[in-house]
């Protein structure tokens, strides 16, 4: 018979790999780890060129998918050097009031 020492070792050898697991499961539901597996499903990369046509097109929920995932408020896209505000306004969104 062991000794209690070592069966309770043996009983736990897997807790780090266990714990390890567990935590890239936890990472992997992160808003930004979702939006990006969203952005993905529609065909959309994370990225201010991105953004800028999402604004241009009027696209709220990808503009929102790609705020959480992490491109920035206001970016410019590289090719035209256009920011999504200006492409949103171009194409006539306005937005609407904040609610008072």
């Amino acid at each position: 018979m062991l000794p209690p020492l070592r069966r309770v070792a043996r009983a736990y050898r897997w807790a780090p790999a266990l714990l390890f697991a567990s935590l890239l499961v936890a990472c992997d539901r992160s808003p930004e780890a979702v939006a990006i597996r969203e952005l993905g499903r529609r065909g959309i990369e994370a990225n201010p060129a991105a953004y800028v046509a999402s604004a241009r097109a009027g696209d709220a929920e990808a503009l929102r998918l790609l705020r959480a995932a992490g491109v920035s408020g206001d970016p410019v896209d590289p090719a035209s050097g256009e920011t999504a505000l200006v492409a949103a306004i171009e194409a006539g969104y306005e937005g609407s009031p904040p609610p008072s």
